[in-house]
């Protein structure tokens, strides 16, 4: 009987832990694994490494060149410093005028919302005054946070910029933890 009870609580504790263990994707490409591993996957994509923006980035951080959203753009790949575990990707696209930025923004709010149905969206402004806004993607039963995506409209003397971050919350925790284990 305790055997059988084992088993049952087991199995209910790797269920839950399988449900924990969705990442939020990019391109259909999960963020998690290796940085080597998620460069074979970009790469597939139509994604060119950048080793001279790689060399200028910040630390744990790779830089790529392709398109999203049918535009030329440029990909940052951030990943944790221990285990280099891929934990967020930024996507910047710029774009030559105001209202184009908006016009592309809000289609591809629309877009991600349509394709995250059950996701939360909240508008608001960064800390230098732009308009932002967090899609918060839930995994496939609703109850646990996956990720977010963030929608950065910059406007800044004439130079338009969509500035896209597709956040996993496991990896981000984990790059949290590696941070801290280093203090």
């Amino acid at each position: 009987m305790k055997k059988a009870l084992l088993f049952i609580l087991l199995s209910a504790f790797a269920l839950t832990s399988f449900a924990q263990k969705e990442h939020l994707k990019f391109q259909g490409i999960p963020i998690d694994g290796s940085i080597s591993s998620f460069n074979q996957k970009v790469a597939s994509k139509g994604w060119t490494y950048d080793s001279f923006l790689t060399k200028n980035a910040p630390m744990a951080c790779n830089v790529y060149k392709g398109k999203y959203f049918s535009r030329e753009a440029t990909m940052a790949a951030y990943y944790t410093t221990q285990t280099k575990t891929v934990f967020r990707v930024r996507v910047i696209i710029n774009i030559s005028t105001k209202s184009t930025m908006e016009s592309v923004a809000d289609e591809l709010k629309n877009l991600l919302k349509k394709k995250f149905e059950n996701s939360t969206l909240e508008t608001t402004t960064s800390d230098e005054d732009y308009p932002l806004t967090i899609i918060y993607i839930p995994n496939a039963s609703g109850d646990t946070l996956v990720g977010a995506i963030s929608i950065l409209e910059k406007d800044y003397l004439s130079d338009y910029t969509l500035i896209i971050d597709f956040e996993d919350v496991i990896n981000s925790e984990k790059d949290s933890d590696e941070k801290l284990s280093d203090l």
